[in-house]
């Protein structure tokens, strides 16, 4: 329930001051479990991942540290987050996420494993991968352009921001190493997000 408030409340904000758009929402299966890969330059990434999608709810992975704090523990949940360890393989939060998985739902992860500022993209981690592997999630390459300018210095600003959505994959199972497998996922993973950022900067001129 709270999620659907969050929602209608946060929409017409991001619709009016950010000017957020979407590209290739047609690309995320209308059921069944889904694997969300993105870039991540902006505490707003998650909001703007999932306002993309009003008839399917997104579950996120978020940093421990947040619910330690007394308000955002309590409302993080409430949103569909839940905790990760970022510092370590936090096997916890890998069978939390298979478990939303298995159960259909579309969970949402940044490969890179936190937030990188700059405009180029960071070094992809294999934890996605071998959640797409053991989960046989859709795997669907989503980019959010824009963000990293909502916060320059101590002011907010209020650039345009565009969501973009590749084409969805998956990460199988054959007759290669199991880590061969997952180091070739995650390049995939972080080519078609680069891919999608490239693309949608271009059409910005």
């Amino acid at each position: 329930m709270l999620y659907k408030i969050a929602y209608i409340l946060v929409w017409p904000i991001f619709k009016i001051f950010y000017r957020i758009r979407f590209v290739g929402k047609e690309n995320l299966p209308g059921e069944g479990p889904v694997l969300i890969v993105s870039n991540h330059a902006s505490y707003v990434d998650p909001i703007c991942l999932g306002l993309a999608f009003p008839k399917r709810q997104i579950h996120f992975m978020a940093k421990d540290d947040l619910f330690r704090m007394p308000m955002l523990k309590q409302l993080l949940p409430r949103v569909n987050a839940f905790p990760v360890k970022r510092e370590s393989s936090d096997r916890k939060a890998l069978k939390e996420a298979l478990k939303r998985l298995k159960a259909g739902e579309v969970v949402a992860i940044f490969p890179e494993g936190t937030r990188i500022k700059e405009d180029e993209l960071g070094a992809g981690q294999m934890g996605s991968a071998l959640i797409a592997l053991k989960s046989g999630a859709v795997v669907l390459p989503a980019a959010v352009i824009g963000s990293n300018k909502v916060i320059k210095g101590v002011l907010p600003r209020f650039p345009q921001i565009t969501v973009a959505f590749g084409r969805p994959f998956k990460v199988e199972e054959d007759e290669k190493d199991k880590k061969v497998i997952m180091e070739e996922a995650t390049v995939m993973m972080m080519r078609s997000i680069d891919s999608l950022i490239v693309k949608e900067e271009g059409s910005r001129g």
